[in-house]
């Protein structure tokens, strides 16, 4: 059954993923890249690597591809226009990633392994806690005080940077 889910989310994946690239229109290309990402969280989960499929869903589908939809959807003549950049290129491009791919996996097919093994479906979060804890202790809290030092800078420069606006408004009057 894990063979038969990973066939179609794979499938699924690369389907979306192409029209994603080739759509011509910007808006229906970024919604099928939220797709695209959501099932390759679904591969994750299937492989057995539930932290990655989490990290994706959230920094991917949840950050960055929303703000590509805000910066869309705010863009006015982006979203309003239904062209596509360069149809040329598009011509050009589709059989230079398409060729090499059906030719690799064609090779797969033949000379990889003939069954399919999928690993122990035991959570890698737990693991991946104990090995940020006890023997990269220390770049984790390296990582951790230059975070705190960017939070600290960008504070401080938000408060200069008003400070200095309210300085120029009373100045003003």
């Amino acid at each position: 059954m894990t063979d038969i889910l990973f066939i179609i989310f794979s499938a699924l994946t690369v389907l979306s993923a192409a029209y994603s690239a080739f759509s011509g229109n910007l808006v229906r290309s970024a919604f099928v890249l939220l797709l695209t990402l959501a099932l390759t969280a679904g591969i994750y989960v299937l492989l057995g690597s539930d932290f990655l499929a989490v990290i994706q869903l959230l920094i991917y589908v949840g950050g960055i591809l929303v703000l590509i939809l805000f910066a869309i959807m705010l863009t006015s003549e982006i979203s309003q226009k239904n062209e596509t950049t360069n149809p040329s290129r598009k011509d050009f491009m589709a059989p230079l990633l398409i060729i090499p791919t059906l030719i690799f996996v064609i090779f797969m097919i033949f000379t990889g392994p003939n069954e399919t093994s999928f690993p122990d479906q035991r959570p890698v979060t737990e693991s991946i806690g104990e090995l940020l804890l006890t023997d990269h202790i220390l770049s984790f809290e390296l990582v951790s005080f230059l975070l705190l030092i960017g939070l600290v800078g960008s504070v401080y420069i938000v408060r200069h940077s008003r400070a200095r606006n309210h300085q120029n408004q009373d100045g003003a009057e």
